[in-house]
Parts: C-alpha cells; sequence; structure tokens
C-alpha cells in the first residue's frame, strides 16, 4: 500500500475502524498528507503510561479535551468519544497507540470493552447527522491504530494490519 493510498483511507470513515500498525517507525509518516481542506487530529498515547482503566480514561479524556462533565467509565466514554465532533470539529480523528502491549495491562479484562467501544464510536461517527438540530454534524473518520504489541487474540478480535 503507498502512503496516498493509506492517508486516503484513514481520511474515510468506513470500516475497519481498528488496526495493528508498526507504529513505532511509522507514527510521524501517518501526519503527512491527510489533505489540507480536512481538520485532522491525531493523538498518540504511550500505553506504558496507561496500564490501569483509570490512567486510559484520564488520558484520552485529557488529550480529546473531554468536557469536565466526564465520568471514568465505559458508557461515558463511549459517549463523550462519539460526541467528539461537538468540541473538537475534526472531519478525521485518529488514536496512535504505542507500546500497546501495556495498554490496559493491569486491567486485561477491560481490553475487550475498549476494542467494542472504538468500534461502536466507529460506525456512529461514519455517519452523517442532518436533522436539522443542533447536534447535526458532518461524518467523522474515526481510526484507533496500534502497534504491534497488541495481542488482537486476547481482545476478541482481530485486527487487519495497517501497512505504510
Amino acid at each position: 500500500m503507498n502512503f496516498q493510498t493509506l492517508a486516503e483511507r484513514l481520511a474515510h470513515p468506513e470500516p475497519p475502524w481498528l488496526y495493528r500498525a508498526d507504529l513505532v517507525a511509522e507514527a510521524q509518516t501517518v501526519q503527512v498528507n491527510l489533505g489540507a481542506s480536512l481538520k485532522v487530529m491525531i493523538a498518540c498515547f504511550d500505553s506504558a503510561t496507561m496500564m490501569t482503566l483509570d490512567d486510559f480514561f484520564e488520558a484520552v479524556a485529557s488529550r480529546l479535551s473531554f468536557p469536565d462533565y466526564f465520568s471514568p467509565n465505559w458508557p461515558a466514554f463511549e459517549e463523550c468519544l462519539a460526541d467528539i465532533y461537538e468540541w473538537l470539529s475534526v472531519d478525521v480523528l485518529i488514536l496512535l497507540f504505542v507500546d500497546s502491549a501495556e495498554l490496559l495491562s493491569r486491567d486485561k479484562a477491560d481490553l475487550p470493552a475498549l476494542f467494542t467501544v472504538f468500534a461502536k464510536v466507529g460506525s456512529e461517527l461514519a455517519g452523517e447527522i442532518s436533522e436539522g438540530e443542533p447536534w447535526d454534524r458532518p461524518s467523522v473518520a474515526f481510526h484507533a491504530v496500534f502497534d504491534m504489541g497488541i495481542e488482537a487474540h486476547s481482545v476478541g478480535r482481530e485486527l487487519p494490519l495497517l501497512s505504510m
């Protein structure tokens, strides 16, 4: 896959929304050429600092500027992530997780919930909301990319390899 194909892939809201990739060498490359006309946010997380669920919620909520009313639990996390357009107004949101073998390593039972939430949010953000209401928004491309350390079998789903 050439780089332009990768950029085009991540700039569109179609599934899959979760990938594995060699991020150690390529994390910087993803940030280039996603299109000058798109508002892109790429948030890179060091999973070694997110070994517990509380650490994970705190890091993501802080980096993505979740509202003050965010409460660290799965339903609230899913709701805030799905409503991200309300305060960030991005066209593309890409979350990169390096050192992903450490992600939730002290709360491994929560990994399947994390992947389920990311997939649900990707699906929800992919659909445009156009009802003539204040919460209307365009479709948002959402993708979570984990480095090769993630154990896909431990989260109950296969993650496609994203070639850089």
